[in-house]
């Protein structure tokens, strides 16, 4: 990591926010094989499984497909003149203006999979220019079992072309804004997962950082991330596992809300501005670098179906809340933004697969 001795001393962060707002994903792409079961085979074992989704899914691709649809209306609901009164999302409208543009940056391979990922984030209105397809590459697949019964999931996936990603000019943070990049212009916030190179997203934190953009850091795959990275990073959002490895601290221990609020102040000691560590149906811990802590209880009367998603979700959301808090002037609100992130998440564990769950804006409020 270039310049890690100054990475302290970076840009001072704009609290002023352009009229369409622009929020750049760095992630993984990837095509998922949903498969459906009674339960996990145990080991040794071969057995039947209940049902097949191949979807597209990535962290990256699911957070920028997130990210969008919690800042607009259902498209289909908007032509039917049926949209939903009273969204706790405060969207701006279907006007361009005050729109949120969502730029992906990641890889695919120049296989079938990878021309219909790139499909997919074009159909929702995504910029794709910031996705390099590497020649001769497979594009990153993941395998999901998910238990019928207890709507648990675990997830085998391989990296494939996200494992050769890096940005088209490491150095220009405008290069991750897509066409608008071209002009100058640099994204308002830079969402980031582990899917592609840690290396390359240690860079993009220290080059963001260093040009006043505020960031979004969800460490997942989990990886050890060099200590001088965490200055860099606005916002770091992670689940109790993910938490656990990086701590390190054993995954039971967070059942203890010590341990939460031990764990999210090693990390604001590190440097990190906001830490919010997600509990699943607990809710979310958070702590902020002004002392700001306390516990935002989850949704209620969720109809669990897959959990594959949730965090995306979370991120997504989370982010359009925090643009929306900045665009009306006013002082960001940790609370209102996990609140909405946990409606969004609540809302996709009530569908199979990843981003066809993901919920719009005028959704959020949806109730069976």
């Amino acid at each position: 990591m270039a310049g890690r001795a100054g990475l302290r001393s970076t840009a001072k962060r704009s609290n002023t926010m352009s009229a369409s707002p622009i929020v750049a994903v760095v992630g993984g792409i990837n095509i998922d094989l949903v498969y459906e079961t009674e339960r996990m085979p145990i080991l040794g074992e071969s057995m039947d499984a209940l049902s097949l989704l191949t979807v597209p899914g990535g962290k990256g691709a699911n957070t920028a497909i997130s990210t969008y649809r919690a800042g607009h209306n259902n498209p289909a609901s908007t032509q039917a003149g049926s949209d939903r009164k009273g969204s706790s999302s405060k969207a701006l409208g279907g006007g361009k203006e005050g729109e949120i543009r969502v730029c992906m940056n990641g890889a695919v391979g120049d296989d079938a999979y990878g021309t219909s990922l790139l499909k997919k984030l074009g159909d929702h209105g995504i910029d794709t220019t910031g996705v390099h397809t590497f020649e001769g590459a497979q594009s990153g697949t993941c395998v999901v079992i998910v238990e019928k019964d207890t709507s648990e999931s675990r997830n085998l996936g391989i990296l494939g072309a996200n494992g050769r990603y890096e940005p088209h000019e490491p150095d220009r943070i405008e290069c991750l804004a897509g066409k608008a990049g071209k002009s100058g212009t640099k994204p308002d916030l830079i969402v980031t997962h582990l899917g592609v190179p840690r290396e390359t997203i240690e860079q993009i934190l220290e080059t963001a950082a260093n040009a006043g953009v505020d960031t979004i850091l969800n460490p997942s795959a989990p990886l050890y991330l060099v200590s001088e990275v965490y200055p860099a990073v606005t916002h770091l959002i992670m689940n109790e596992s993910e938490a656990a490895i990086l701590t390190p601290k054993p995954y039971e221990a967070f059942k203890d809300p010590k341990t939460r609020e031990e764990c999210a102040k090693h990390f604001v000691d590190l440097g990190a501005k906001n830490v919010i560590i997600t509990l699943g149906e607990k809710g979310a811990y958070y702590r902020t670098e002004s002392g700001q802590k306390g516990h935002v209880a989850a949704e209620k009367n969720v109809r669990v179906k897959d959990t594959t998603g949730a965090g995306d979700s979370f991120i997504g959301a989370y982010a359009v809340d925090y643009i929306r808090q900045k665009q009306r002037g006013e002082k960001f609100d940790i609370v209102q933004a996990i609140t909405f992130a946990s409606k969004a998440a609540a809302r996709t564990i009530e569908t199979m697969g990843a981003q066809e769950s993901l919920p719009w804006a005028d959704e959020m409020d949806r109730k069976y």
